[in-house]
């Protein structure tokens, strides 16, 4: 996709803001600015897009912070302080926001379309590898569907393009600590 760049993180933390940069062409600073926290949510992406003034549909099964992240190692040293701030994000936000949980055949007629989707990951199923470690958070950029597989660019991987079976895509988007989270970008 000629359109979608490859930006790569910087720091352990800041996938989601590559992933912003590679759909909007904005810097790492401007994103970063924008969000104002290294604790980032997929709210806090929606509400850059927003501020950018791109189009987007932000899509989540979970408004707001789900209780039991508590219990998840990735979550526990932030969730206390996030929570206030993330209720906050999506009471008072100004885009709309879509309690949905979107199909793998939905999300497959996007990407057919010519749409990108930032979406979160757990990285232990991306790779259709059997997990063995704990929940680990991690946003992505998907761009193209072809015979059962989908394309994406992923920040942290030195490879520009990468494709992932549905299947295993399904297993790592729809995984406890994600939420479902997607946000679909058109591309200009």
């Amino acid at each position: 996709m000629e359109m979608l760049t490859m930006d790569e993180t910087r720091e352990t933390w800041d996938c989601g803001i590559a992933c912003l940069q590679m759909v909007t062409g904005a810097s790492w600073e401007e994103v970063l600015g924008r969000c104002g926290t290294r604790s980032i949510w997929t709210v806090d992406l929606a509400q850059v897009l927003h501020g950018l003034e791109v189009r987007f549909v932000f899509a989540t099964k979970t408004l707001g912070c789900d209780p039991a992240y508590k219990r998840l190692p990735f979550y526990s040293n932030d969730i206390s302080t996030d929570e206030d701030r993330i209720r906050r994000i999506f009471s008072r936000a100004e885009f709309k926001i879509h309690q949905k949980i979107v199909s793998s055949e939905l999300l497959e007629a996007i990407l057919a379309a010519g749409y990108a989707v930032v979406v979160l990951v757990d990285l232990r199923f991306l790779n259709g590898e059997v997990p063995s470690w704990t929940y680990t958070g991690h946003y992505v950029v998907l761009f193209a569907v072809e015979r059962g597989y989908v394309a994406y660019r992923d920040p942290a991987a030195d490879q520009p393009e990468l494709w992932v079976k549905s299947d295993d895509l399904h297993k790592a988007r729809t995984a406890h600590g994600t939420d479902e989270d997607l946000v679909v970008v058109r591309l200009p």
